[in-house]
């Protein structure tokens, strides 16, 4: 019951074995159907934030570099998760906390496009910063464009 990289994660139960150097099994808590759980959420939050960006997910096995980025994320993101899911530890350690601010700073960079993926085209034509983008909703403009006066003003005294 592996994942299947990309569509449910990219990265594997291997891979989380590998950094946290733990086994997980149908006897271990978490289990092995866990740690599976775990990684394709961490995923799916990746895939919703490149969505959001502009990417089309789940980016294409033909991005070797991007998906070697996103496997680090995943792995990072699904091992915190299973070492905190372990019965009777109440306190995060410091290496799942350091795995979890690790991926929760690389998904700010990834929305806030501080991040790249080297590999990838996004379907934007011209990708701008979040924080460069013009707030939601709509201005008050006439036809050519110019900003129509406030139906309310300030010219009350006290």
């Amino acid at each position: 019951m592996a994942v299947t990289i990309p569509t449910e994660g990219y990265c594997d139960e291997d891979d989380v074995v590998g950094l946290t150097g733990k086994d997980y099994s149908a006897t271990t808590a978490p289990t092995l159907v866990q740690l599976k759980e775990f990684i394709t959420q961490k995923a799916d939050m990746i895939n919703g934030v490149l969505d959001a960006v502009g990417f089309v997910t789940p980016i294409s096995a033909a991005a070797a570099r991007s998906l070697n980025i996103l496997k680090n994320l995943n792995m990072k993101g699904a091992a915190a998760d299973a070492e905190n899911a372990v019965p009777g530890i109440f306190e995060e350690s410091d290496r799942a906390r350091a795995w979890r601010l690790e991926y929760e700073a690389a998904l700010v960079m990834l929305s806030r496009r501080r991040m790249t993926l080297p590999d990838v085209s996004d379907s934007n034509d011209t990708p701008v910063a979040v924080d460069d983008q013009n707030p939601a909703g709509s201005f008050d403009v006439d036809s050519s464009g110019n900003e129509n006066d406030p139906a309310f003003g300030n010219d009350w005294q006290m």
